[in-house]
């Protein structure tokens, strides 16, 4: 959860809406799994969600990265 908050605040809603969206999805239904006391599905999910986080704040990096250059 805390991953996909630094994504939000790195700005990945612009520049990487996909891969956030995705880590938010992962997120929302590993919490739902983690009710319902399906742990290994749940840290699954919560290992994708940790994954396109990283990726969105790469992502969110990289196109910063190229503003500033160019």
């Amino acid at each position: 959860e805390e991953r996909v908050r630094q994504a939000e605040s790195v700005g990945a809603e612009d520049a990487a809406p996909l891969a956030l969206r995705e880590a938010r999805q992962y997120l929302n239904e590993a919490e739902k799994l983690m009710q319902r006391e399906e742990f290994a599905d749940a840290k699954n999910l919560l290992e994708k969600s940790l994954i396109s986080s990283e990726l969105a704040i790469a992502r969110t990096g990289s196109r910063n990265a190229q503003k500033a250059a160019g």
